[in-house]
């Protein structure tokens, strides 16, 4: 992992994580073993670009954040980086666009700030 990123939102925790992957192979283990980890966490959302493929998975989410992700990646080049979004719902709903906004600006921020 190169980095970690907390934010909480209306008693939701985010936890974004980034990781250097070559394949869509070594990122489906990367997050099978953080959702073992992360085992209570209600959502792990992840996005691979790669020059010749790339994955997006909002893994249940009524958004497309991990798609739009993945344009802001190929928009600046960012190649062979694996963002993983794990969410702990805090029982508090923030609506998709405002749930969106989040996933999106915490992927963001995890790679600008690498």
């Amino acid at each position: 992992m190169i980095k970690e990123l907390t934010y909480k939102e209306k008693r939701s925790e985010f936890i974004s994580l980034l990781f250097d992957c070559k394949s869509i192979t070594d990122a489906n283990k990367i997050i099978a073993e953080i959702k073992k980890k992360h085992y209570k966490a209600k959502h792990v959302l992840a996005c691979l670009n790669l020059k010749s493929t790339n994955l997006a998975k909002e893994d249940g989410e009524p958004i497309k954040s991990m798609h739009l992700l993945l344009e802001y990646m190929n928009r600046n080049a960012i190649f062979e980086k694996l963002v993983v979004i794990v969410r702990y719902y805090g029982g508090v709903n923030l609506g998709q666009n405002r749930l969106s906004k989040v996933y999106y600006n915490q992927g963001v921020e995890i790679l600008e700030n690498q």
